[in-house]
């Protein structure tokens, strides 16, 4: 609000102050007239003679011989019954010094002495004082009543104020005088002209009220106006004005060259100190004002709006109750909004404004970077603010907040803040902010335009920081239980992907890149866990770099995919290739459909032990795949397999290692140690899909008395004994048992039946004892030792 409003209206109840000169004429006069009658019978006292002659009366009052009262008749016309009728009267009285103070004109007057009246008619002109002049047509005195009235216009002049009205009537005892219709004042003031205009008006001189009623309007050609079905003033001592009303549908318009303040409400009060000085304006009954200079615009609206000024005329404290709302309009900007069930304003030195307080559903709004609207709602808001300016220095907010940004079209996501309690530093220059704290379940929370897509962070506690230039974010410290909340769109068009995080404390660090804050790195601590649609995982700690969108956990690493869990020391994690890496002592626990990867073993556990792993997830129709390295270990229920190398790819049932390949099974049921054959097979490298495990690389199979070495083996196992069903081994194939050894270019080997078929050109089985078998396909039973020949 301009103090420049606070400082006309004090301008203008000068003149409202001349005004109630005009209407105090009639105590003046009753003073005057009163002095007449103690003339007594004036025609008798003039004697016979005098009433014979009937020209040139005269008649002089002294005291102290001192002229005090003088009244002159050009001619007495006649007496009769105790009425007589005088012509060119003209009186006055004097006061201690011989000076004239009032009189009294007329071309002829009424007097009934028996009645106690006096009529005056023809010209009637009352000068009191030096200034004060009345004029009329009719003027009717009743001395015994002591009320004066006319019918007629009457005409009042004094200095610079002048007036009119139609009949009026003063009433001695009553102390009240009343201008029955069509009331108009001019009062000239500091060079202003001030009109006053009602239908009519009331004097109560004892209350020392004032009261101007229908359609009342007090107006400056300058300054500005006031109206009201009803104006009332109050006077004090000097019959100086105290206070200032406009009641019924009231409205005041003050303005000056700086530009113009407007009130409305049912009720409009200004309250004056010592008759000069404007202290309070209150405004009731739903008030409003409106202000406008220099391309600004301010708008107060509520039920009750009351404001307290300072010695000097400036604000001093603005209180405003009942459905607020307080716009402010900045030339060519979309200006800031305050509403709730109460504002409350306190200015400083120079009636800058200092600090603002809404309670009760308070809502602040205000415009941010071009295009921007910050919303800020709460239980209660204080903002308080630094130099002439009044730039913003400080906000808090209390109970329920709820902070929204909507950003300019096409200038990305719309941001919104949700908490208990927030409090923001501004920059001295700029009011932009500097740091902000928020406290008691935080939420903050990010929409794109168009687009059902959710990011949230969610803790107990947040600090923020921010540029000082552009006011974005520069960095994010959030403590006690932090959660996140990150979808995406999928870049092909299908279902949206999303990820959560969880940790006691984050951090988060922006960059500002083409006029947006865009996150460079963020830092997650303390029990830090992951979630989305292909995993989980928890650490100690996470690392964010947005540049690479990498993750990187530290310490205690769990990841948890559909059915295994890993552990590790360190895992990185790339969501645009979407490939986990996990280093460090790496151990996963596969369970379900993978247990039957390492050969049927239906949902037992599998754990699988490396230095590291690589996991790349399912990508636009490409299955997932899992790879451990640097020495891996397969620990099954009934098998075990060591390798360089092992990659497994998730959903197709395959199983691939490589590298010093040693693999043991073990029979039975009941797993490793129970009765049944088993077996240790090596070679360079394994694959295995679907109950098929096929050895390459210098294979060397090893069961019981049984061994079995070829280029290639392919192994199948049953599911339910969990051993070896068949095998069947292609180039260099060399088969030994029990002393015996045979050779072919591939051999199948039925452990059930206790036989083998070896094939080759030709196939060779050489017996210690019984020499040596070919043929192109040799048959081995290894019950009885017999061999049969074939083609």
């Amino acid at each position: 609000m301009s103090p420049r409003l606070l400082l006309h209206a004090r301008r203008f109840l000068t003149g409202l102050i001349l005004a109630v000169v005009l209407a105090l004429v009639w105590n003046a006069a009753h003073s005057w007239i009163a002095k007449v009658r103690t003339a007594g019978d004036l025609p008798g006292k003039l004697g016979s003679q005098l009433r014979r002659a009937a020209e040139g009366i005269e008649y002089s009052d002294h005291r102290d011989g001192v002229q005090r009262l003088r009244i002159r008749a050009e001619r007495l016309v006649e007496t009769r019954a105790g009425v007589h009728l005088l012509q060119g009267i003209e009186a006055g009285d004097f006061d201690a010094a011989g000076g004239a103070r009032h009189s009294i004109r007329s071309r002829q007057a009424r007097y009934d002495a028996k009645g106690g009246t006096v009529d005056f008619s023809g010209e009637v002109r009352l000068r009191l004082g030096q200034e004060l002049r009345l004029e009329t047509r009719s003027l009717h005195y009743d001395i015994n009543g002591e009320t004066a009235s006319t019918p007629d216009r009457i005409a009042i002049e004094s200095g610079e104020a002048a007036g009119s009205a139609l009949g009026a009537r003063y009433d001695r005892a009553r102390e009240t005088i009343e201008l029955l219709e069509e009331v108009r004042l001019r009062v000239g003031a500091a060079g202003e002209n001030f009109r006053a205009s009602a239908d009519r008006a009331t004097v109560a001189v004892g209350r020392d009220l004032i009261l101007f009623e229908g359609g009342a309007a007090i107006e400056s050609e300058r300054s500005g106006a006031l109206e009201g079905e009803r104006i009332v003033l109050g006077l004090g001592p000097g019959r100086r004005v105290e206070s200032l009303a406009a009641e019924g549908g009231a409205s005041a318009l003050l303005a000056d060259g700086q530009g113009v303040r407007e009130l409305e409400g049912g009720r409009i009060e200004f309250a004056v100190a010592g008759g000069e000085r404007l202290e309070r304006v209150r405004v009731t009954g739903g008030g409003a004002l409106r202000s406008s200079s220099a391309g600004r615009q301010e708008r107060l609206g509520g039920e009750e709006i009351d404001l307290d000024l300072d010695p000097a005329g400036a604000p001093r404290e603005m209180r405003a109750r009942g459905g607020v709302r307080f716009l402010m309009t900045p030339g060519g900007g979309d200006g800031t909004e305050v509403s709730g069930q109460s504002v409350r304003a306190v200015f400083g030195e120079g009636a800058a404004l200092k600090r603002v307080e809404v309670d009760g559903a308070a809502l602040l709004t205000f415009s941010g970077s071009p295009g921007e609207r910050h919303t800020l709602e709460a239980h209660s808001v204080r903002l308080d603010f630094a130099g002439a300016r009044a730039v913003p220095r400080q906000l808090r907010a209390e109970g329920s907040v709820r902070w929204r940004l909507q950003p300019a079209a096409g200038g990305g996501a719309e941001r919104t803040l949700q908490a208990e309690r927030l409090e923001i530093e501004f920059a001295e220059a700029g009011g932009r902010p500097l740091s902000a704290e928020a406290r008691g379940g935080v939420r903050v929370s990010e929409l794109e335009a168009g687009s059902p897509l959710a990011r949230t962070l969610s803790s107990a506690r947040m600090r923020f920081t921010f540029f000082p230039a552009s006011g974005h974010p520069r960095g994010v410290e959030a403590e006690g239980g932090v959660r996140t909340l990150y979808e995406t769109g999928a870049p092909d068009g299908g279902a949206r992907e999303r990820f959560e995080t969880a940790s006691e404390r984050m951090s988060v660090r922006f960059a500002e890149r083409e006029g947006k804050s865009v996150v460079e790195h963020a830092v997650q601590e303390g029990d830090f866990a992951y979630r989305d649609a292909a995993y989980s995982a928890s650490a100690e700690r996470c690392d964010y770099e947005a540049a690479g969108d990498t993750l990187t956990l530290l310490g205690g690493v769990r990841v948890v995919e559909a059915s295994s869990v890993t552990t590790g020391a360190r895992a990185t994690y790339g969501r645009r290739e979407k490939v986990l890496r996990l280093t460090g002592g790496v151990r996963s626990v596969l369970s379900g459909g993978t247990g039957e990867l390492l050969g049927g073993l239906g949902r037992s556990p599998v754990v699988i032990t490396a230095p590291g792993l690589e996991l790349r997830g399912a990508d636009r129709g490409e299955p997932g795949a899992v790879r451990y390295e640097g020495g891996v270990r397969v620990l099954g229920e009934s098998q075990q397999l060591e390798a360089r190398t092992l990659e497994i790819a998730a959903g197709e049932g395959k199983l691939e290692a490589s590298g010093g390949v040693l693999h043991r099974i073990f029979p039975g049921p009941e797993g490793k140690g129970a009765p049944g054959r088993g077996a240790v097979i090596r070679s360079e490298g394994v694959d295995y899909e679907r109950h098929l495990v096929t050895y390459s690389g210098g294979v060397r199979l090893e069961s019981e008395e049984v061994r079995l070495e070829a280029r290639e083996i392919d192994v199948w196992i049953d599911p339910e004994k969990k051993d070896i069903r068949r095998a069947e081994a292609r180039v260099g194939v060399r088969i030994a048992h029990l002393g015996r050894e045979g050779r072919g270019d591939s051999a199948e080997w039925l452990p059930g039946e206790g036989r083998f078929v070896i094939v080759g050109r030709p196939a060779v089985i050489d017996d210690p004892e019984r020499g040596r078998s070919h043929a192109r396909r040799l048959t081995y039973f290894q019950a009885d030792d017999r061999i049969l020949l074939g083609e």
